[in-house]
């Protein structure tokens, strides 16, 4: 699953399109400064494209996971410098890795996923499979860092109703989110459609909303044929406040963007 989702990303990047376009736009005009990133996803297309177009490459996950870089079989702690990007990831991360004995979280760069999916599938797991016909990927053993055992692994949270959330850094993950949503008056949803299987999710959102004194503006950024089910859906659970609410169907085209920087998500 990991090396897929690097494969889709690197043909995407290849060839790029109208979407992709409107994403590096995105990417270079993002106030990382005063903005915070929740990402439901696993992959580090947001974190990929921020390090490409403001050279930002410290991360901030929210869940005290450690900056660690691959050094040949081995994994080391990398120090970095400059202005963070606040992105959390509360369903866990492709370029993350959890030590089971320690109970450690550390993250490599996002472009590294690959050696985390050769960490990840062992030469145990190839001997029950069929012999490839092409040369197998490489296979890495690195120890934890903290504790020097082999006991790493990593932990994904799925798109279901029953999901295993009770790792520390899925709990650190929720507990900064919380603390972000309190804190900022403008939330933007792009491209989530809220589905009913994020209900721990749903109900965060709501609790902060109705708890706090000044109730969040709610921007919606969605497209595809089901967009107008998707805004309607958050109508109806947020409330159609007017003044308070905006919906763009179309991605993240002109008007959407020029919104965005309006209320400074982006620089004008």
């Amino acid at each position: 699953m990991i090396r897929m989702l690097s494969q889709a990303y690197k043909r995407r990047q290849r060839s790029p399109d109208a979407a992709w376009r409107a994403l590096e736009t995105f990417f270079d005009g993002f106030r990382a400064d005063i903005s915070a990133v929740l990402s439901m996803n696993w992959d580090t297309v947001f974190e990929r494209g921020v390090a490409r177009a403001q050279t930002l490459r410290r991360v901030e996950y929210g869940c005290h996971a450690r900056a660690v870089m691959f050094d040949g079989n081995s994994l080391i702690s990398r120090r970095l410098t400059g202005e963070p990007l606040h992105i959390l990831k509360p369903h866990g991360s492709v370029n993350w890795l959890y030590c089971d004995a320690c109970r450690e979280t550390f993250w490599v760069p996002p472009s590294d996923t690959d050696r985390v999916a050769q960490t990840l599938f062992r030469q145990q797991d190839w001997a029950v499979l069929p012999k490839p016909k092409s040369k197998l990927p490489a296979i890495r053993t690195p120890a934890c860092p903290h504790c020097d055992t082999q006991s790493l692994g990593t932990r994904f949270a799925t798109f279901s109703y029953r999901k295993a959330l009770d790792f520390p850094m899925h709990s650190a993950s929720w507990r900064t989110a919380e603390r972000y949503l309190k804190g900022t008056a403008d939330w933007v949803f792009i491209g989530y459609s809220m589905p009913a299987a994020d209900f721990e999710f749903k109900h965060l959102l709501k609790r902060v909303q109705l708890t706090e004194g000044d109730r969040p503006n709610i921007t919606v950024i969605t497209g595809g044929r089901d967009a107008d089910a998707t805004i309607d859906r958050y109508k109806k659970f947020f409330g159609d406040v007017k003044g308070k609410r905006f919906a763009f169907k179309n991605g993240l085209d002109v008007e959407a963007l020029r919104h965005l920087e309006k209320i400074k998500v982006l620089s004008a």
